[in-house]
């Protein structure tokens, strides 16, 4: 068992408990001086002409900081490489490998990780010698497998993972996908937890990929939304034979699958479930997902889902809330917009192969961008947000953002987007790999392919891979991949799943520039992890104007989950106990309030935010 004394649970329970606190009406925003207007949420900007990416402006950018990461390897207690059953054959359900989920099993408020597994092919019911590891984490660079003790032995075939407080009691719970079912693992709060996905009403059989939390139609409960991949047999599966290859096979297209549709479980607020694939118009829509983010695109305050597809359109669901009731539950209609916003194809007309996705604001224009994956020999692809309420609208930014030559002689899966070096501009790492060993074929396609950092320089991207760390040097079969600050420093550090290789914690050791407030939300009238949250910051302690924003995403990169906070770093010449100016809205409305910089926040719904930590 574990000890339950922390001062997190005590903190989190102020919503559950709806213990006292002070009034909003009584803080210091009623004696502050008069904000500024909200920055540019609602104002659009023109497109700007497609042409050649402008040029480079790092004359106009005053530090350049670095972004270094450190390795911690096996002799952190961190031991766990998956195991997928390679055989020759080049099978599908070998390719994908799985992802990893950031997690406070403990509520001590470090972030613990948990790595799906795979299993021998066939699948066997009563196969438990591969499960999946959860790591405890310890004191920021040491962890210890606590899979046994808890009880949380994931079997069978393991790929995505998506986290939440689904019953609302403090602690966090799990969900992973796998091949013919899904699992609902509920933490007990003592150190241990409870497989419960059947009894919660989760019965869909697909191939499940990635998935995402959040609460999708208003009456504060956690949904939960799982993309599913292709239709594929373990027992006979599909093969491609290559006289030309080395084992006389190569791995099939998965334009040679059925696509299988998504499903939607709305909660019940009673601790179970309800299938909404079908009644909310999601069956009529199947693809090949892989990756999904959720949060609210254009400013409405309401939720939109975002799917990656693999080798056809991509999907955009704009979602309604029917005052119907259906079974006790809020129904929700699902409304597929991506064509018209610009989302579904490339600015070349074609489908790409989505892999990952993540969302942030990258030009700092107010509004959620989209960044996805894709296969080698193509690029990634950067969706610039120029949306107004009620109307999604993007374009494809790849050539101007410069991400787009860089990305071509890799496999993009697992990608995070945070600002890694403090300097107010939102970056990315990618994990890549390819599906397939082709390194027989007569163009030498690589199958280990090194990470990737692009470095944001106001709006355009460097890659900085080569003076990043060692570790990016090194070729992977980069797979999963999940941001958190697992040391509690301000940094956001990285974990990563790869095939045929360890994991790895990457520690963040940049020279940031600035300190940074981190802040944990915790939901009361919006869910208790409230996806869609919005946060802008009015003004930094010295008095300037700033224009970032941050949304607080479900889901995203790979059928991984990264820890959900938010960081904003304190762009400050002086040395001295400024306030940072926030407004932030919540999926039920809006709150402004003063922040002190500098430290580890816990900010429950419509009370004052509490300082953790320094």
């Amino acid at each position: 068992m574990l000890n339950r004394n922390f001062l997190w649970l005590s903190l989190c329970c102020l919503i559950t408990l709806g213990c006292s606190g002070p009034d909003p009406s009584t803080t210091s925003d009623d004696t502050a001086p008069p904000l500024p207007a909200a920055t540019g949420t609602h104002q659009v900007p023109a497109f700007p002409e497609l042409g050649p990416a402008a040029a480079d402006d790092r004359d106009n950018v005053e530090t350049i900081v670095p972004i270094r990461f450190k390795a911690l390897g096996p002799e952190s207690g961190l031991d766990f490489v998956r195991f997928d059953d390679f055989a020759g054959q080049h099978r599908l359900l070998e390719a994908n490998g799985g992802g990893v989920a950031v997690l406070d099993v403990d509520a001590d408020s470090l972030p613990d990780i948990f790595f799906s597994n795979g299993c021998r092919i066939p699948i066997a019911a009563d196969d438990r010698r591969t499960p999946g590891s959860l790591f405890r984490n310890i004191d920021g660079t040491s962890f210890r497998n606590i899979s046994t003790a808890s009880g949380l032995i994931q079997t069978g075939l393991g790929f995505g993972c998506a986290v939440a407080d689904i019953d609302n009691d403090g602690f966090q719970d799990l969900c992973v996908t796998r091949y013919g079912s899904n699992q609902i693992w509920l933490n007990l709060g003592d150190g241990t937890f409870v497989e419960s996905a059947a009894e919660m009403g989760l019965t869909d059989t697909s191939w499940g990929s990635s998935a995402a939390f959040a609460d999708l139609n208003g009456d504060g409960n956690t949904d939960l939304y799982i993309v599913n991949y292709v239709r594929e047999s373990d027992v006979t599966p599909r093969l491609c034979p290559e006289p030309a290859s080395p084992d006389g096979y190569i791995g099939c297209s998965p334009a040679l699958f059925d696509a299988a549709a998504d499903c939607l479980y709305l909660s019940d607020g009673q601790g179970r479930f309800i299938d909404a694939s079908r009644s909310s118009g999601l069956d009529q829509h199947p693809g090949k997902g892989l990756g999904v983010v959720i949060c609210d695109l254009d400013g409405d305050n309401q939720p939109e889902i975002y799917v990656a597809n693999d080798g056809q359109a991509n999907t955009l669901f704009r979602v309604q809330t029917s005052p119907t009731i259906e079974q006790q539950v809020a129904a929700v209609k699902l409304t597929e917009q991506a064509l018209s916003a610009n989302l579904a194809l490339n600015e070349l007309g074609y489908a790409q192969a989505g892999m990952g996705v993540t969302a942030a604001d990258f030009d700092r224009n107010g509004m959620t961008d989209l960044f996805l994956t894709h296969f080698f020999g193509d690029t990634n692809t950067l969706y610039e947000n120029h949306s107004q309420p009620g109307n999604l609208l993007f374009r494809d930014g790849t050539r101007r953002s410069g991400l787009g030559p860089p990305s071509r002689d890799k496999l993009g899966f697992g990608t995070v987007a945070a600002d890694f070096n403090l300097d107010g501009w939102c970056d990315l790492m990618t994990a890549n790999g390819h599906v397939d060993d082709r390194t027989w074929l007569q163009d030498g396609q690589p199958f280990r392919m090194n990470a990737q950092v692009f470095a944001n320089r106001q709006g355009r991207f460097e890659e900085v891979s080569s003076d990043a760390g060692e570790w990016f040097s090194e070729p992977q079969l980069g797979r999963g991949l999940a941001a958190a600050d697992f040391n509690r420093d301000g940094k956001i550090d990285a974990v990563v799943s790869s095939q045929l290789q360890q994991a790895t914690v990457l520690l963040n050791q940049s020279p940031a520039l600035n300190s940074a407030v981190r802040i944990r939300f915790c939901g009361r009238e919006s869910s208790r992890i409230p996806a869609g949250l919005t946060l802008e910051v009015l003004s930094d302690p010295d008095g300037h104007q700033m224009s970032a924003a941050q949304t607080l995403v479900a889901g995203g990169s790979y059928q991984s989950a990264s820890e959900q906070l938010l960081t904003i770093p304190m762009i400050t010449s002086n040395e001295h106990n400024g306030m940072i100016r926030l407004r932030v809205t919540w999926p039920s409305g809006s709150v402004i309030s003063d922040i002190l910089h500098n430290g580890f926040w816990v900010w429950p719904e419509g009370r004052t935010p509490l300082q953790v930590s320094h």
